[in-house]
């Protein structure tokens, strides 16, 4: 015997819709996809016999053919789009026809709108089929689903959320966020899950790199080595409320008031200074609003500076005193753009630099920052521009 063609089974399956006096549905489906049913074959006859339904006047069949095709593949963006507009066309629609992934079939909708008319348009969906659920770009479903969106857009008010998805699903599918976003809908499950989605974009991780200028203040005993001038540079990234950088700063200019430092059994006098500070630094923030953060600070490094006496020679090593570092405090940020930041940072930094025998300081200096800084995440401002969020 010979095989039966896709073909052959596509227009059998087809006619038994046609003439199908209300029979069980998903038992034509069976026999129509014999042994192999794979979510290709479902998803391709479904998208068929869901136009043919109502060509041949049984849109009856359509919540059988709909609870089958789910069941075989999931809520996909086209099963999806079919629930949302039969229900639309029944006067049905309810929060309860969209699923809590809406968001991701929407965006993916939009892709595929994007990608309908593209010359590479079969090439495209032939190397992402399941991304595309498998039912081709631009095809009679698709087709379709566009003028039953159309037609039904005239049955509906200007803002009613029926409205907004006949448009979108019809003429404008990029202004389905912008109504979101004017709180037309703001008790809806739409609403709901937009704004989690654009919260879920936020905690994207943002790369950054930033410049930092400020000052280096000892008290107390450490006072003696006087106040320095503090420049760095500072790479890391910030995901949501958590943000964690590699901290490279350095400390200049002499002391005001000469002190003492130690090399073996000698003791010098000096006013010399040079520090560096590198390290770790996190940052968890208590309260954020809109551009405006506050943040709970701490860090962990190698502190250290730099003492040459002034009587030793230019070959000789200087002297150097080194100190663990941890540090605490607050920080303010204020994103000024999308990618560019402000941020001030007031830390206390617990040091001891007698560990070497060189000096005899230990303290807890303070160190005030203000940092400029770059953002950047393209596929994270890619989505929120997708979503219309420019806040």
């Amino acid at each position: 015997m010979k095989k039966v063609t896709p073909l052959v089974l596509l227009l059998f399956s087809t006619m038994q819709i046609l003439f199908a006096q209300q029979g069980d549905l998903d038992a034509i489906l069976i026999n129509m996809m014999g042994s192999r049913q794979t979510c290709e074959s479902v998803s391709n006859r479904c998208a068929t016999l869901f136009v043919n339904c109502y060509k041949s006047d049984r849109i009856d069949l359509i919540p059988q053919l709909l609870e089958y095709w789910q069941e075989k593949c999931g809520v996909t963006e086209p099963v999806q789009r079919a629930k949302t507009l039969y229900a639309i066309d029944q006067n049905s629609y309810r929060d309860f026809v969209i699923g809590y992934g809406i968001m991701d079939l929407v965006l993916n909708y939009q892709n595929r709108v994007i990608n309908e008319g593209n010359e590479n348009e079969v090439e495209r969906y032939e190397n992402n089929k399941q991304y595309f659920s498998y039912v081709p770009i631009g095809g009679e479903f698709d087709n379709f689903t566009k003028s039953l969106a159309a037609r039904n857009k005239a049955k509906y008010q200007q803002n009613s959320i029926e409205y907004a998805w006949c448009e979108f699903y019809s003429t404008a599918p990029d202004m389905l966020f912008t109504y979101v976003q004017k709180n037309r809908y703001s008790d809806s499950k739409l609403t709901y899950q937009y704004r989690e989605k654009v919260r879920e974009v936020k905690k994207m991780i943002n790369w950054n790199w930033a410049i930092s200028a400020g000052g280096w203040i000892p008290a107390g005993e450490m006072s003696a080595l006087g106040v320095h001038p503090e420049v760095g540079i500072l790479f890391g990234g910030k995901g949501g409320r958590i943000s964690l950088d590699f901290d490279a700063s350095i400390r200049f200019l002499n002391s005001q008031s000469k002190y003492l430092v130690t090399q073996g059994t000698n003791t010098y006098e000096t006013n010399r200074f040079f520090g560096a500070y590198i390290g770790l630094d996190f940052g968890w923030d208590f309260y954020a609003k809109k551009e405006n953060s506050f943040a709970v600070l701490a860090g962990l490094g190698w502190d250290g500076f730099e003492a040459k006496a002034e009587d030793m020679r230019r070959s000789q090593d200087a002297i150097l005193a080194s100190s663990y570092n941890f540090n605490f405090g607050v920080g303010y940020r204020r994103n000024i753009s999308n990618s560019l930041y402000l941020s001030l940072h007031l830390k206390c930094n617990i040091v001891d630099y007698t560990m070497e025998n060189v000096v005899d300081y230990r303290g807890v200096p303070i160190t005030l920052k203000l940092i400029f800084g770059y953002q950047n995440n393209p596929m994270k401002q890619s989505i929120l521009k997708r979503l219309k969020y420019d806040r």
